[in-house]
C-alpha cells in the first residue's frame, strides 16, 4: 500500500481510488530476468535495478533510433548536436522497455498472433507499421497481396517512409535486413501500448471528489494582490557568499540528479581569424577576377565555378536580390546590361564580390497557372508487369514508350479543350482533377530554373510540359497551363562572384605557435590564464559527461571530451586543431554522486538565485511594516517598490493570472473568504499579501452535469501515475560508464 499512499501525496487532488492494485504491483515489482549477467565490466555501460547492459545492446538501441528518426541514417552520420540528443534518447529508451517489458510479463500482456496478422494486414494496417515497414500508404496498397502471402517475411516489400516536417513523404527507404527488427519494434510499441491501456482503466474517481473539482474550477473571486519582487532590492550587500551560496545549494540539490560521472575541463581557445594579410590577398583575387568575369563569353559558367556564395540566375527587382553585400541588391539598377561592379565587401570585410548584370528585363512576379501531372500507376496498369518492383529491360522500355504517348495525347486535349477534359484515371492528384489543375497564383522564381526559363518564353495561355522540383534534390514533369501573369516590373539576372576572407596558412602556423606556447606554460605549472593578456585567447570552463558533444560552441569537440575521460587529473592536453579554432585543455576535477555539483553553471546558477532571493526576503521583512485592513490599500506607499495587482473572477483552481507559478499563492486564495486578509506569503520571486473584495461560490444542483470534472481528475491522476513511473524508472537506472558506449 506504500505506493497507493506515495500517489496519495502527488496527487493534485486530496484523495484518488485506483482500481485493483495493478500500479502498486508495477511499481513495486523488481527486473529480474531481462539480460541480467553475461557482461564483464568492460563491455558493461550501465544498469537498471541490477540488470546489465551492455554497450552492445545501447549501441544497436541508438543506431535504431537513427534509422527510424533520421530517414535510415546511421549514429555516425548525422551532425554532432544530434548525437547527444540520440544517446540520451536512447538510454531512456533502453530503461523505458525494460521497465515494461518485465511488466508486461508479469502481467501476461503479449500480442498473438491473430493480432500480429491483424496489425500486418487488417482492414487498417499499424500506423507503424504503415509507415516504417511499408513504406507509407500508397507503397502498401501495391504489395498488399504480396504481404499477405507471407506477413511474417516481409524483407523483400519492407520500406521507410521518410517525411519532411510537413507530413509531406520525400522519400522511400528499403529496410532489406533492417525488416526484422522494425518488425519487432513496431510489437514491442503495441505491447507497451496495451500495457498503458491497462494502466488507464485502473483510474477513476467518486462523486464526491468530482463535486469539489466543479466547485474548484467555477467558484470565483475578485481579488486583490499586494506584493514586493525580491530583485526589487539592488545592493551590493545582497550577492550571495560562498557559504550561502553552498547553503542554498544543500536546499535545492534534489533537483538536480545526476547519473553520470562529470568532469571539470578548462580551457584555453584561440578562434582562428583572418589576418589583414589574408583580407588584402582575397581583395586583389577578387580584382583579377573582375576582368576575365568582363571578357568571358559563357559568364553564369564562369560565376558558377568561381563563387563561394550563392548561386541564383533568377530575375529580380530591385532590393529582392538575396545576396545583399555592399548593397549590391539595388546598386545594380544603376548599370545596365553587361555591367561588371565592384570589388565590394561586407562592414566586417569577411566577404569581397564582383557581380555582372547578365540580363534585364520586364517581367511580372507571379503568374496564374493551372497544372497537371499524369498518373504514374495509369500507365503502368496498362502493361503486363509481373512485378513492379523488378521491372525487366523490356517493361522499362514499354513504359518510357507508354508513357510519352500518352504525355503527347493528353497535351493536345488539353491544348484543343482545356485542363477539365482530361480523363479521372490519368491525374496522378485527383483533388488537383476537381479544380480542373488550379494552382492559382505562384511566384516566379519559386518553381525551379526550369520553370523560369519556360516562363520567360510564355504568354497568357500557353501550354507547356515543366521540370518541377520535387524537393528531394529531383523533379517531376507536369503540363503547367500559363493563364495570366501579374503587373510586369524591371528585373536583372544578377551573376555574382563572392568570396571568404579565411584565415591562410601563415595566419594559421601564427596561432598554432601560440596554442603550443599555452600548452607548454601548462605543463610548466603555469595557470591556464598566464599568457592571455600577451596572446589574447579566451579562458573558459565546462562539465562534461560521457553524453557530452559539444563544449562551448567548439566544432568537431566530442575528441576534446573523450580525452577529458581518458587523462589524468590536472594533466594537459597537446594542441587540439578543430574547424574554428586552437583549444588546449585540462581536467580540474571528477565529480561522481548522486547529484549535480555547484561546478555546473545551471546548478550555480540557481543556488546563487535561491541564495540571493534569501538576503533580499530577509532585507524586506526587516522594513515591511504590519499589513492589515486599514492599510492594505496604501501598501505601495508602506514599502518602495511595493505594488497591488487587481484581478477578477480568479478561479479557486487555477489562482492568480499573474502570479501563476506561485503555489503558495494560488493555495490562499482558494483558502480566504471574501473580505479577508491573508499573512504574508513568501514565495518563489516575491513577498504577497492577498485580500479577498468578493466571491462567487459555485453551487452544485440536481442538473449539474459532473462528467467533465471525472474525466478532467481520471486525466490528471493517469499523468500522475506516469509521472511517478519516470520517478521510479530514474530512481533505479544507473549509468555506470556512459563514455566506453560514446567512443
Amino acid at each position: 500500500m506504500a505506493i497507493i499512499q506515495k500517489i496519495r501525496q502527488n496527487s493534485t487532488i486530496t484523495l484518488i481510488v485506483i482500481g485493483g492494485a495493478i500500479l502498486a504491483f508495477v511499481l513495486t515489482t523488481a527486473i529480474e530476468n531481462t539480460g541480467r549477467g553475461g557482461y564483464d565490466n568492460e563491455s558493461m555501460v550501465g544498469a537498471f535495478d541490477g540488470v546489465e547492459i551492455s554497450d552492445q545492446e545501447f549501441n544497436s538501441e541508438r543506431e535504431k533510433l537513427v534509422f527510424l528518426r533520421n530517414g535510415g541514417e546511421k549514429f555516425n552520420s548525422v551532425q554532432e548536436r544530434e548525437k547527444g540528443q540520440f544517446t540520451n534518447q536512447a538510454w531512456n529508451s533502453l530503461l523505458r522497455d525494460k521497465f515494461f517489458d518485465n511488466e508486461c510479463e508479469e502481467l501476461g500482456i503479449r500480442i498473438t498472433r491473430d493480432e500480429k496478422e491483424d496489425m500486418l494486414i487488417g482492414e487498417q494496417p499499424y500506423w507503424f507499421f504503415r509507415e516504417y515497414l511499408f513504406g507509407g500508404e500508397n507503397r502498401y496498397k501495391e504489395n498488399k497481396q504480396s504481404i499477405k502471402e507471407n506477413p511474417f517475411n516481409i524483407s523483400e516489400y519492407g520500406f521507410m517512409a521518410v517525411r519532411d516536417r510537413q507530413g509531406n513523404q520525400v522519400k522511400t527507404v528499403k529496410l532489406e535486413e533492417n525488416s526484422n527488427w522494425v518488425q519487432d519494434f513496431g510489437f514491442k510499441l503495441k505491447t507497451q501500448k496495451k500495457l498503458e491501456k491497462l494502466l488507464t482503466g485502473c483510474f477513476y474517481t467518486t462523486t464526491s471528489l468530482a463535486k469539489e473539482e466543479y466547485v474548484a474550477t467555477n467558484s470565483k473571486k475578485d481579488i486583490q494582490i499586494a506584493y514586493v519582487n525580491y530583485s526589487s532590492v539592488v545592493d551590493e550587500k545582497m550577492n550571495p557568499t560562498p557559504a550561502e551560496i553552498e547553503a542554498a545549494y544543500e536546499e535545492i540539490k534534489f533537483r538536480f540528479t545526476e547519473k553520470e560521472t562529470a568532469r571539470k575541463v578548462l580551457f584555453a581557445k584561440f578562434d582562428l581569424m583572418p589576418s589583414d594579410e589574408d583580407r588584402i590577398a582575397v581583395q586583389n583575387n577578387v580584382l583579377s577576377l573582375r576582368t576575365a568575369l568582363n571578357e568571358e563569353e559563357d559568364a553564369k559558367l564562369f560565376v558558377k565555378n568561381e563563387t563561394e556564395g550563392l548561386i541564383d540566375f533568377n530575375f529580380y527587382k530591385k532590393g529582392d536580390y538575396p545576396i545583399k553585400i555592399g548593397g549590391i541588391d539595388t546598386l545594380c539598377f544603376k548599370y545596365k546590361k553587361g555591367d561588371v561592379i565592384g570589388p565590394f565587401s561586407d562592414p566586417g570585410q569577411s566577404q569581397y564580390g564582383i557581380v555582372k548584370i547578365l540580363d534585364e528585363k520586364n517581367l511580372s512576379d507571379s503568374v496564374k497557372i493551372n497544372i497537371f501531372v499524369l498518373s504514374q500507376k495509369y500507365v503502368i496498369d496498362q502493361l503486363n508487369i509481373t512485378d513492379v518492383n523488378k521491372p525487366t529491360e523490356d517493361d522499362k522500355a514499354n513504359y518510357q514508350k507508354l508513357y510519352k504517348t500518352t504525355e503527347d495525347s493528353i497535351l493536345t486535349v488539353a491544348q484543343s479543350k482545356g485542363f477539365k477534359a482530361i480523363s479521372k484515371e490519368l491525374w496522378a492528384d485527383t483533388s488537383a482533377y476537381k479544380e480542373g489543375g488550379n494552382k492559382d497564383w505562384v511566384a516566379l522564381n519559386d518553381l525551379g530554373q526550369n520553370f523560369l526559363d519556360s516562363a520567360l518564353n510564355a504568354n497568357n495561355g500557353d501550354i507547356k510540359f515543366v521540370y518541377l522540383p520535387d524537393g528531394r534534390g529531383s523533379s517531376y514533369k507536369a503540363l503547367i497551363e500559363y493563364v495570366k501573369f501579374g503587373e510586369k516590373f524591371p528585373k536583372m539576372q544578377i551573376g555574382s562572384i563572392i568570396k571568404n576572407v579565411n584565415p591562410g596558412d601563415a595566419t594559421i602556423d601564427d596561432f598554432m605557435s601560440k596554442a603550443n606556447q599555452v600548452a607548454f606554460s601548462l605543463k610548466d605549472g603555469k595557470p591556464i590564464d598566464y599568457l592571455s593578456d600577451s596572446l589574447s585567447y579566451i579562458v573558459d570552463s565546462m562539465t562534461v559527461k560521457g553524453s557530452t558533444y559539444t563544449i562551448s560552441n567548439i566544432s568537431d569537440s566530442r575528441k576534446i571530451v573523450n580525452w577529458a575521460f581518458e587523462s589524468e587529473i590536472n594533466q594537459p592536453s597537446n594542441v587540439f586543431t578543430t574547424p574554428n579554432s586552437f583549444v588546449v585543455a585540462v581536467v580540474t576535477g571528477e565529480y561522481v554522486g548522486e547529484y549535480k555539483t555547484l561546478e555546473d553553471r545551471t546548478v550555480k546558477f540557481y543556488s546563487e538565485k535561491q541564495a540571493r532571493n534569501k538576503k533580499q526576503k530577509d532585507e524586506i521583512l526587516s522594513k515591511l511594516p504590519e499589513v492589515n485592513q486599514d492599510n492594505f490599500d496604501q501598501f505601495s506607499s508602506l514599502y518602495t517598490g511595493g505594488q497591488i495587482k487587481t484581478e477578477s473572477a480568479v478561479s479557486h483552481k487555477r489562482g492568480s493570472t499573474s502570479f501563476g507559478r506561485e503555489a503558495k499563492v494560488t493555495g490562499v486564495i482558494a483558502g480566504l473568504k471574501k473580505g479577508e486578509i491573508s499573512n504574508i506569503v513568501e514565495g518563489e520571486d516575491g513577498l504577497y499579501i492577498v485580500k479577498v473584495t468578493a466571491e462567487d461560490y459555485a453551487e452544485i444542483t440536481e442538473d449539474t452535469n459532473l462528467d467533465v470534472e471525472k474525466e478532467k481528475l481520471k486525466s490528471d491522476e493517469l499523468k500522475n501515475g506516469n509521472l511517478l513511473i519516470d520517478e521510479f524508472i530514474t530512481e533505479k537506472a544507473d549509468l555506470l560508464d556512459n563514455r566506453k558506449m560514446l567512443r
